[in-house]
């Protein structure tokens, strides 16, 4: 048996080399073909072996092709190197790339960015790695990739930021890795959170945002967007109060403020005057209210003013003599103007009675964003006392030049004033003036009031807020 079983291998085998064909459950292989194996439950197993075993092979033959166990590949030698079947060259350019992480979210409030890193490891081949980010985002979301060119290993920083108006959703961002003709994709998904909507929709006086909104306080950090409408005003009842303060939110919330209307701050009232004779020359002028306060970090988008109040202008004075149970003013009186916006006119009040003399009140100032600021009284007359008394022979002839500032204009101080008294007293003598004493006083001064602020930032971070600025008038301090 076992000479016939030898006999039969052996004429097969001559057989075969005969005719350069052999077949395998196939009675007639193909012409083309020197080997031809079929089987529907059976396959053809190359040798297996490890990169380190497939290395070790002395004088490969040119196409000797094995199993790498160690990356589940089919490799040829090609006279050179062992390659992987879908390679075309021995240089030909492979790499691997990883995400440190696969998500980030954008909160606004601990954060407006999110940060990948992207690891790139060349294990074949000498070319770039050129990396590409692709994605659809809204304009106001920003991306940048740094070290995007990459020899054969490295790490580039992918960063995003989103500013506290950016349309809330998720984004896929795609990073694109390209080296020869070997291309890879990772995906990094960007969540941007929503934040909470106030809008203010009709004018508003002493604008509270964290009442006027209902927004939590300390403890509860929040992100929320208020919005001005167009012709939306926002003031103050007075130039003690701003027009518009954040509120006690938490310190570490983060506001957005769009601002289409106008924020402005009231004006300083003009100073009353006084009564000279008593001591009191009278009063300075108020200092002009703040705009907006803030308590937290604020982005700013700004389409409309945010204008400071002008300050109030100092006084003029006026003097009396307690003539007929006090009820007579004699003499002179002027206020200074108000500060724009809304700032009141200085009084020049005598308390009532008679007046013999001249009483000029300071302007009041108009209101809205062209307000105009009130002007300041002004006394340039003058009369004599002792006719108007009835004193015969004797002239006592009292001038005064009395000028009230004028209010100051949106962020602007008010005018300071001047007062001098002039007196002429003699006797007539057979028509003609014999003068006893003659003489001008100045009796005093007062001061003009300063402006309020723009923004008063209390030490908070702001974001967007160009300075100087179309829409802001006044000073942006702490």
């Amino acid at each position: 048996m076992k000479k016939n079983l030898l006999f039969i291998v052996f004429s097969f085998l001559v057989f075969s080399a005969l005719e350069a064909q052999v077949g395998i459950n196939i009675l007639n292989p193909d012409s083309s073909a020197v080997l031809q194996l079929e089987s529907t439950d059976r396959g053809l197993a190359l040798p297996r072996m490890t990169s380190a075993q497939m290395n070790a092979i002395q004088n490969p033959l040119n196409s000797l092709t094995i199993y790498n166990t160690e990356d589940s590949l089919i490799r040829y030698w090609n006279g050179s190197c062992w390659l992987k079947t879908y390679q075309k060259n021995c240089n030909e350019c492979e790499f691997t790339m990883t995400l440190d992480q696969a998500s980030a979210s954008i909160d606004h409030i601990t954060t407006d960015s999110a940060f990948a890193e992207i690891t790139v490891t060349q294990t074949n081949g000498n070319q770039d790695i050129n990396l590409i980010p692709m994605a659809i985002l809204p304009t106001d979301i920003t991306m940048t990739l740094t070290n995007n060119v990459i020899d054969s290993f490295g790490v580039a920083s992918l960063s995003i930021y989103a500013n506290i108006f950016s349309t809330p959703g998720t984004y896929p961002i795609i990073i694109q890795a390209i080296c020869g003709d070997e291309v890879k994709f990772v995906v990094f998904n960007l969540t941007v959170d929503p934040c909470l909507y106030v809008p203010i929709a009709t004018n508003q006086t002493d604008l509270n945002l964290q009442t006027f909104g209902s927004l939590p306080g300390p403890g509860n950090p929040v992100c929320v967007i208020a919005e001005v409408f167009n012709s939306v005003e926002v003031n103050s009842s007075s130039s003690s109060n701003t027009a518009f303060v954040v509120g006690n939110l938490d310190p570490t919330s983060h506001v957005g403020i769009i601002n289409r209307g106008s924020i402005l701050g009231r004006g300083g009232d003009g100073g009353s005057a006084g009564d000279i004779l008593s001591g009191s020359f009278g009063e300075n002028g108020f200092d002009g209210g703040n705009a907006l306060e803030l308590t937290t970090k604020t982005t700013f988008d700004l389409q409309g003013e945010i204008y400071a109040g002008g300050g109030g202008a100092g006084i003029g004075t006026g003097f009396s003599f307690p003539i007929l149970g006090n009820n007579i003013f004699i003499g002179f009186g002027v206020g200074g103007g108000g500060g724009a916006a809304n700032g009141l006119g200085g009084g020049a009040s005598n308390g009532g009675g008679v007046v013999i003399g001249q009483l000029t009140p300071g302007g009041d100032a108009t209101g809205g964003i062209s307000a105009l600021a009130g002007a300041g009284g002004s006394v340039g007359a003058g009369f004599d006392l002792a006719a108007l008394l009835g004193i015969p022979l004797l002239y006592a002839n009292l001038s005064g030049g009395l000028d009230g500032g004028d209010g100051g204009d949106f962020a602007q101080a008010g005018g300071g004033s001047n007062a001098n008294i002039g007196i002429d007293i003699g006797i007539t003598v057979l028509g003609i003036p014999l003068p006893i004493y003659q003489g001008t006083f100045p009796i005093g001064a007062a001061n003009g009031g300063l402006p309020g602020l723009a923004i008063k930032t209390n030490s908070n971070q702001t974001i967007n807020l160009v300075t100087p600025n179309l829409y802001i008038k006044g000073a942006v301090a702490p």
